[in-house]
């Protein structure tokens, strides 16, 4: 009886040991699937290197990830006898370029996190334009603002490709390991030795089925979910090539689809202060920097617009659509502002969706505008505030402390007066908020005529581009402005994908792309471009295209 329980115990032994080489089997097949996964991604990620989408990226850094993703493969194949020191070798090359990888696209990412964190230290203190330049100018410190946003986002890719490095070193040491295990026969030793031993013992087979059937499984896998893990991984294995194939196509895609810009240097790159916005003659009639303004309607004359104008990186905003803060951009000529204002802990701000992302105090900015106003005399803006129902009152009751209101036309006929006539009378801003007319009534505020619904008054082109083939001829209209006599245009000329980006601006802000959109939508729509929306106005022909368009007669150019 003893040697029986001693053989018994040997037996329930080696089926717990079965049971630890199934679990290291189940696990190795499931680490193999991402494993392999990982792999495959590295590939659309090496060709966005290729791309030059991202600034800081050394060009060997594609050709590594392209290496490591190869060798990963040949590491895994089931080779034929005698190919074994291939995939050892393989598998070593693989994971030391992992690694190797994990450390030079940490390095990158912090290097660009600090440096940009350095950049934004410097600007926190800068407000006018000669503090913003000198910190731009200064040598001893690369504040290049046309591609810190940019620099962010290459931090960023290179941050989550770290992280794809690291998960795919782990993966990869431990399916090697247990890697092992599968290719062992220890299993199929045990059971024929206890087999043998039962038999010899005399003792009966049922023994052998009771201990069998007795036994419970307690790793949670079935024999369903052994098939479904075994089929998946199988796949995967089988597929192989294809799949890799499949990958280097969308990191193809991804290459030739992608905007492709060379930043160059700072000199080409920022057109900030390199324009004279007056180019009116002394003692002449001048608005808005021009002499013909003057005798132009309002919906005749462009208006260099600045798209988000509130959101800048001067002001920490995260993710900002600008460079500099509003006040730098009205002294170098943009007189449209596309801004919104919302309520927040009880406060009148200027942010957009989550002004957690970033928000200037309504006030301050309003208090700003009106300066510029009363020292520039000659000057008309156009403001189009994005609001919501319960701020319209909040909204009415900053513009009048800030006098903006005194200041305000109110339109009332079809017909737009001229420039000079705005002059003459100081109604010097035309004032547009979204929610209209159903807003005031939806907050119960009797809006001023003054404070003029937007879409009554306007119409736009669509607001959401991805790249520069569906922006550089988009002239159809949204539905929800008024296309009709004397209304304004505003043509959105900015790509979002996700977010703003100075590569995006630096794609479409210059001309010819600028300049050919403008005039095409104009004589395509039989109407002027009065709002030419763009993105970190700082970059590119938007003030320069403004002020040669608004010399030339409206009638003869556009054939309005």
């Amino acid at each position: 009886k003893k040697k029986k329980r001693k053989m018994l115990a040997r037996m329930r032994s080696s089926l717990s040991t079965e049971v630890k080489h199934e679990i290291k089997n189940y696990l190795a097949l499931e680490i193999s699937s991402i494993y392999h996964v990982v792999l495959f991604l590295v590939v659309p990620n090496a060709f966005m290197c290729y791309t030059g989408s991202f600034t800081g990226v050394p060009d060997y850094l594609p050709i590594l990830m392209i290496f490591v993703a190869i060798t990963g493969l040949l590491s895994s194949r089931q080779g034929k006898r005698g190919r074994g020191i291939v995939k050892v070798m393989s598998a070593t090359l693989s994971i030391i370029f992992s690694l190797v990888m994990v450390g030079a696209t940490s390095m990158i990412a912090l290097s660009q996190f600090t440096s940009v964190a350095g950049c934004y230290s410097r600007f926190s203190g800068a407000e006018t334009v000669e503090e913003i330049t000198a910190v731009t100018d200064d040598e001893t410190i690369d504040c290049n603002f046309s591609v810190m946003m940019d620099d962010i986002q290459s931090a960023a890719f290179c941050l989550a490709n770290c992280i794809l490095f690291i998960l795919m070193t782990i993966c990869g040491l431990c399916y090697y390991v247990a890697r092992n295990h599968m290719l062992t026969d220890s299993i199929r030793k045990i059971m024929l030795k206890t087999t043998s031993d039962v038999t010899a013992e005399g003792s009966a087979n049922s023994t052998m089925d009771k201990i069998f059937k007795d036994y419970r499984r307690t790793d949670g896998l079935d024999a369903g979910t052994k098939e479904k893990i075994v089929d998946a991984t199988t796949f995967i294995k089988r597929k192989r090539s294809l799949l890799f194939l499949f990958f280097c196509a969308i990191g193809a895609c991804i290459y030739f689809t992608t905007t492709k810009v060379d930043l160059g240097n700072n000199n080409d790159v920022v057109s900030f202060g390199t324009y004279q916005f007056n180019q009116c003659k002394p003692n002449a009639p001048c608005c808005n920097g021009v002499t013909q303004n003057c005798d132009k309607r309002v919906n005749e004359v462009i208006f260099p617009t600045s798209h988000n104008a509130m959101s800048s990186a001067a002001a920490g905003w995260l993710s900002p659509n600008n460079f500099f803060n509003m006040s730098a951009s009205y002294e170098i000529g943009i007189r449209g502002l596309l801004i919104d204002m919302h309520l927040d802990n009880g406060e009148i701000c200027f942010c957009h969706g989550l002004c957690s992302f970033g928000k200037t105090e309504a006030s301050v900015e309003l208090n700003l505008i009106k300066k510029f106003l009363d020292n520039n005399p000659n000057e008309v803006f156009i403001m189009f505030i994005e609001d919501h129902s319960e701020a319209i009152q909040g909204i009415l009751n900053a513009l009048d402390l800030a006098g903006l209101s005194d200041m305000a036309y109110a339109r009332t006929k079809t017909q737009w007066p001229k420039m000079s006539a705005l002059v003459e009378t100081n109604k010097r801003i035309m004032l547009f908020h979204q929610t209209g007319y159903e807003g005031c009534v939806e907050a119960g505020v009797k809006c001023p005529e003054y404070f003029m619904d937007a879409f009554s008054n306007t119409f736009d082109t669509a607001y959401q581009y991805d790249d520069v083939e569906d922006i550089a001829h988009d002239c159809d209209l949204l539905d929800r402005g008024t296309f009709a006599t004397g209304n304004l245009f505003v043509m959105n000329h900015f790509i979002t994908n996700p977010v703003a980006s100075p590569s995006f601006a630096h794609a479409v802000n210059w001309n010819p792309i600028l300049k050919d959109r403008i005039i095409e939508c104009s004589k395509t729509l039989g109407v002027v471009v009065n709002m030419p929306a763009v993105d970190f106005w700082s970059i590119g022909d938007i003030i320069e295209t403004s002020q040669e368009l608004n010399k030339v007669d409206v009638n003869e150019f556009y054939g309005i």
